[in-house]
């Protein structure tokens, strides 16, 4: 095989990669559950709940990453915001649709100089820091297909400050779709029949099948 290669006589298929997935690719420490932030019609996915994300510079004083929490409260609330239809196509984009009415729960930042802090993933601290970052961007760009399984069809609750300072963090739709692979966790808040695999799991399981032929 390696000599047809060689040969020019045989071409290996190569799964094909959108633009968006090179440019953007998932962060490695996503959780299950994950907050879309909005400004303006532009939505943005973090790896984690809104009072989850965690500055990204790097500390002058220690040169490790900032311990501080991106999430201020006072900056946004929870709205509805319309997803790009375009985005949404085929089958699974139209069962998208059909759950979410094109419209998901996002949280909606006041104005533009705090959706840049955080869409950068910085703490008021390191807003305008001319340091680079210790690690990379954690918030990508949302895509209703990519990202079906994180969409929230109902507001979040009990996101004000509670007496001792904590934030009751609001877990999403309790009823959730599990990815038959075995060795996957994700989940989708939409209904799915049995054996339904989430994309990243039926992206290796076409390359399996087109390697097997």
């Amino acid at each position: 095989m390696r000599t047809a290669i060689e040969k020019g006589e045989f071409t290996p298929y190569v799964e094909p990669v959108a633009q968006e997935e090179v440019e953007h690719p998932e962060p490695e420490q996503a959780q299950q559950v994950r907050h879309v932030i909005a400004y303006g019609g532009t939505l943005r996915i973090g790896p984690c709940v809104i009072e989850g994300l965690r500055c990204i510079a790097r500390d002058s004083q220690t040169g490790q990453r900032c311990e501080s929490a991106v999430c201020d409260l006072s900056e946004g609330r929870w709205e509805p915001v319309s997803i790009d239809e375009k985005q949404a196509t085929g089958r699974q984009g139209q069962m998208v649709l059909n759950l979410t009415g094109g419209t998901i729960w996002a949280w909606q930042v006041a104005d533009f100089s705090i959706a840049v802090r955080w869409w950068r993933q910085h703490c008021p601290e390191h807003h305008n820091s001319p340091q680079p970052d210790h690690v990379e961007n954690e918030i990508i760009p949302f895509h209703p297909l990519r990202h079906d399984a994180y969409v929230l069809t109902e507001r979040p609750a009990d996101y004000d400050l509670t007496p001792d300072d904590r934030v009751v963090i609001h877990h999403g739709p309790t009823t959730r779709t599990t990815c038959a692979s075995p060795s996957c966790s994700n989940t989708s808040v939409l209904t799915h029949p049995t054996g339904w695999l989430c994309w990243q799991c039926e992206k290796q399981e076409r390359r399996r099948r087109r390697t097997h032929q």
